[in-house]
């Protein structure tokens, strides 16, 4: 990238996902098997070619830790290249005071060490391609301040529903709505964007004089029209935003489909994740598995169909597996039958158990569950 640019990956503004976050963050929660949702940004970082880059971290920092690892998976040039993790410890057990903005303004010396002209924004819960290549150098091409990155979707009522709607005039965000299940179809926020670094802490430090519990977002939507005039960019292709473990299953089912499956794993758009040196997926003669995302690590003994089965489960003979997602070094015994359900890492499950969810409302089984 001709430009030198810093990336900040956003934990902080991301929703919950019922159980499945309530003990780790939602950047570092497995996604489609082998994935976390915080590998999506960072490889939009990395293809973009942004090296320079702070994870602003709200809580559970052990999990991002733990993903994450030594960080070299998302690097392109080891040399220059840096990922940061960027937590306010003094406030991350004070809710009103544990924001990203503060958070930032703790960690302000990662800017002080960097060079880049310009700061790129991106939320971990939104799962989308974006080559921040073109949009970069249109942004400095048209001499924006700050540019915003939204969609245009036609299911606003059900999704996207802690976004806000953006209402445009011309190339410009005229106003921002919050979403509250009116419009079917609606332009929303992506909550992605780019700023001139000189502004960005303009900004920062203005709004800390209004309300000192503010966040980034409310910092840049508070000075449109006043110092600025917010550039709206159109994304367009595949995005999604996962708001709660009902969105986590029903996505996660939607790539399933080859349809929506191509649209997220590009041949040209490699996604980065720590590696494991785990063995491939092994399956014994009697293995069946249909319409399945299977990791490496996994034995298939008995029967899966609509799933996805992450990194060393193991579904043993007679096991049923069916319309699920079994999370990391989970063992299926023996005759268990699981379906309609989301069953979390470390689990054990024996004695011919059966799980029986709903599609609209699917199970969670803890984490380390023994049966």
């Amino acid at each position: 990238m001709a430009h030198k640019v810093f990336g900040i990956l956003n934990l902080h503004s991301a929703p919950e996902l019922g159980p499945l976050t309530k003990s780790r963050s939602i950047g570092a929660a497995s996604f489609m098997g082998r994935y976390a949702f915080m590998d999506f940004p960072l490889s939009n970082f990395s293809n973009s070619g942004i090296d320079e880059v702070g994870i602003l971290v709200k809580n559970h920092l052990r999990s991002v830790l733990k993903h994450l690892g030594s960080m070299q998976s998302f690097t392109l040039n080891t040399k220059i290249g840096r990922h940061t993790i960027m937590f306010n410890e003094s406030a991350h057990n004070k809710e009103m005071k544990n924001t990203d903005l503060n958070n930032l303004l703790k960690n302000d010396w990662v800017f002080f060490e960097s060079k880049a002209d310009y700061i790129v924004i991106q939320p971990t819960h939104v799962v989308c391609k974006i080559d921040f290549v073109p949009l970069i150098n249109e942004h400095v091409r048209r001499g924006e301040k700050v540019s915003l990155i939204y969609a245009k979707v036609n299911n606003a009522t059900k999704t996207f529903l802690t976004h806000d709607l953006v209402f445009l005039k011309e190339d410009y965000v005229r106003t921002f709505k919050k979403n509250q299940k009116e419009q079917k179809e609606a332009f929303v926020s992506l909550e992605t964007y780019i700023i001139n670094r000189d502004l960005f802490f303009e900004i920062l430090e203005e709004i800390q004089k209004v309300k000192t519990n503010a966040t980034i977002e409310d910092a840049i939507k508070r000075f449109n029209g006043k110092l600025y005039k917010i550039h709206a960019i159109a994304h367009i292709g595949y995005v999604r935003s996962f708001a709660s473990l009902e969105d986590y299953y029903n996505f996660s089912q939607e790539i399933l489909d080859y349809r929506y499956a191509h649209q997220v794993f590009l041949k040209d758009w490699p996604l980065y994740t720590l590696t494991r040196d785990t063995t491939p997926a092994l399956y014994s003669s009697k293995a069946h598995v249909r319409n399945s995302f299977i990791a490496n690590g996994a034995y298939i003994e008995g029967r899966v169909e609509n799933s996805v089965i992450a990194r060393n489960v193991q579904v043993l003979k007679g096991a049923v597996v069916k319309n699920s997602i079994i999370l990391s070094d989970t063992i299926v015994g023996e005759n268990t039958s699981i379906n309609y359900a989301v069953v979390d890492k470390y689990c054990r499950l024996f004695n011919s158990v059966k799980i029986e969810g709903e599609q609209k409302a699917p199970t969670y089984v803890e984490q380390g569950k023994k049966t």
